[in-house]
């Protein structure tokens, strides 16, 4: 992980931080499968840790940030003059709660309160097991298969944007 990336995070809640870091490996899981993207570069925009396909120039510009506005959620951003959002929208209504034309946001399961349901007088193996189920828990209920989908969708925004010019352009046979 980017310094700068490191930075943004340590200011999150501990939750957000493991929150951003399960996105983070869907993100590069994502890309890893992705014919187009190629190698991501992590970096900091916007003060947001984002990552672009700078080598293929494939997709566009994506975040993972936890804002204090949404004090029990974690955002997936998409730069605002795309169509993703509204792509995404139509796709998942249902899915996640939607900020604008730039965000999809996820809210942590209620299940969990805000120590990961862990107790200090509790033994340290103890502990990490019961982090390790809070942090099930908490990513319980993200759709994963149609966050994969939204990073897909970015990972290859340029490219799925020149193939739609190409088929208007092209005559039929």
């Amino acid at each position: 992980m980017s310094k700068k990336v490191e930075e943004v995070i340590k200011q999150y809640p501990e939750w957000a931080q493991e929150s951003f870091l399960f996105l983070r490996q869907i993100l590069y899981q994502t890309a890893a499968n992705n014919e187009f993207a190629g190698e991501l570069t992590e970096t900091v925009k916007w003060g947001e840790p984002a990552w672009l396909t700078e080598q293929s120039q494939s997709g566009t510009t994506i975040r993972i940030a936890w804002r204090k506005k949404y004090a029990r959620a974690i955002g997936i951003y998409f730069h605002c003059n795309t169509s993703l959002v509204s792509t995404i929208s139509a796709l998942y209504p249902d899915d996640f709660q939607y900020e604008g034309h730039r965000g999809l946001i996820l809210a942590i399961s209620d299940s969990v309160d805000k120590n990961s349901g862990i107790n200090n007088k509790v033994q340290e193996n103890q502990i990490c097991s019961k982090k390790r189920q809070a942090n099930q828990r908490m990513h319980s209920n993200y759709p994963i298969d149609a966050i994969e989908h939204c990073f897909e969708l970015a990972l290859n925004y340029h490219v799925n944007k020149c193939n739609r010019k190409k088929q208007k352009h092209s005559p039929d046979i």
